[in-house]
């Protein structure tokens, strides 16, 4: 799938764009899907308060977040 606008120009900050959603979360990580064209990102705290944002390898390890959009509520 191609991605969209907001993944081509790559997610920023704390929220990455408007469009993602938090995904699943690791022990040092938090992965979001785009809504818009299904793309996954992985985002980790870095130095000095800063996010750093990339695609990750392989597969999406971690666990639902919840009320991530199609799970059931707790």
């Amino acid at each position: 799938m191609e991605k969209c606008a907001n993944c081509r120009q790559g997610p920023s900050g704390i929220e990455g764009h408007e469009r993602l959603f938090s995904h699943t979360m690791t022990g040092d990580l938090m992965q979001f899907k785009c809504r818009e064209c299904g793309c996954i990102w992985s985002r980790r705290y870095g130095a000095k308060g800063t996010y750093a944002w990339a695609v990750p390898a392989g597969e999406h390890p971690g666990m639902d977040v919840p009320g991530r959009p199609g799970t059931a509520s707790p």
